[in-house]
């Protein structure tokens, strides 16, 4: 990461990783990082959004019982749209903090992290590699453990997320593909691990 990536990061950080998803925010801004050597979007708008985009799931009342995934919280749009909100209020305070400074960028921030799990399809490449990257964590061992309890259950949402209009770039499933079969074969070394 670069001074204000990290800087942005450092202020994020006691946000992060609230649902009992730890390790999120990093596997995100990883993808996200990665993608970016393939695809020409814009570094200074896509890194800080990835890192931003979930901080908001802090500032949710009860957020214990939205622990397990897959859960009613999956479905549930007014939660995601609250969290969203949240999300934007608190990366107005780390970019002003952090002294990032181009009006036009924060915005474009502030537009991706306000419907990142609630907008149907993609409105910019900044915005399709952000949400392709947080989708590529699902198909992560760090995801699998908590959401899933059987190899079939895995392969069966798999497949789901696999369909038209899940990810922006082709990139990103042949990437999801490689981080399934890795997944599969930990799971299969590791066996029943709940």
């Amino acid at each position: 990461m670069n001074p204000l990536e990290r800087s942005v990061w450092e202020l994020a950080l006691p946000f992060q990783d609230k649902r009992g998803d730890k390790g999120h925010a990093e596997v995100v801004a990883y993808f996200a990082i990665r993608l970016l050597e393939h695809i020409p979007a814009d570094r200074n708008i896509v890194v800080p959004a990835t890192i931003l985009h979930d901080t908001g799931w802090s500032a949710v009342d009860n957020i214990d019982r939205y622990q397990e995934w897959p859960n009613e919280q999956k479905n549930d749009r007014g939660l995601r749209t609250l969290h969203q909100a949240y999300s934007i209020a608190i990366a107005e305070d780390v970019l002003k903090k952090s002294d990032y400074s181009d009006p036009e960028k924060r915005a474009h921030i502030y537009q991706i992290i306000s419907q990142h799990d609630t907008r149907e399809g993609f409105f910019s490449k900044e915005d399709g590699v952000m949400r392709d990257a947080d989708k590529l964590w699902r198909f992560t061992p760090v995801a699998m453990v908590r959401s899933y309890g059987s190899e079939e259950a895995i392969l069966a949402d798999a497949e789901n997320r696999h369909g038209e209009g899940f990810f922006c770039y082709d990139l990103s499933r042949k990437i999801s593909e490689i981080e399934l079969q890795n997944t599969l074969a930990w799971w299969r070394r590791v066996g029943n691990f709940r």
